[in-house]
């Protein structure tokens, strides 16, 4: 979310697509989650959130909209600059949507998409990471614990350490086999 209010202050007038698994998961992760965009922009960056719209909109007319992953058809006809997606892997329609949201980056010349995700071996998730195109970074949870409470990096530490799931949710890796 601060990379969404970096873009809007720095390019005027700039599009910006949110795209989450629901409309539920955007309103409450990337627009009003702890670290979403109305908590990471400074008070003279405040942007107004227009709900009906789906729009958010900042004062120097930079704007974002944003779209559930359940309904790529309705990202058809957008035109953004960049677009910040979260927990890809748990889309829905992950392939149908990154194509449509894909076509929708026709503004500008240096467009880009933020994908923030748990790492999962679903085909289209390793597809983009293997694209030439995708410059990736890894962040474990333990990179961020000074942000969590101690006592859930002890509690997730004491259950997860070693499995396959703590693997993924903690370690960010991708299992060769999500079956098991």
């Amino acid at each position: 979310s601060q990379w969404v209010a970096h873009l809007a202050q720095k390019f005027q007038g700039c599009r910006i697509g949110l795209v989450g698994a629901t409309d539920n998961d955007v309103i409450s992760t990337i627009i009003n989650g702890d670290s979403g965009i109305l908590e990471s922009c400074p008070e003279w960056f405040k942007p107004k959130w227009n709900p009906s719209y789906k729009k958010i909109t900042f004062p120097n007319g930079s704007e974002c909209e944003y779209f559930s992953s359940e309904k790529p058809h309705r990202l058809r006809g957008r035109n953004f600059n960049y677009a910040l997606i979260d927990e890809f892997t748990s889309w829905r329609f992950p392939e149908e949507t990154w194509d449509m949201l894909g076509m929708t980056l026709r503004l500008d010349e240096d467009n880009r998409i933020l994908v923030a995700t748990t790492p999962r071996n679903i085909e289209s998730y390793v597809n983009i990471i293997k694209s030439s195109t995708t410059w990736s970074y890894v962040g474990n949870t333990f990179e961020n614990q000074d942000n969590l409470s101690k006592r859930f990096i002890q509690e997730m530490t004491m259950r997860y350490e070693g499995t396959r799931l703590g693997a993924q949710e903690l370690e960010a890796e991708i299992l060769a086999d999500d079956d098991k």
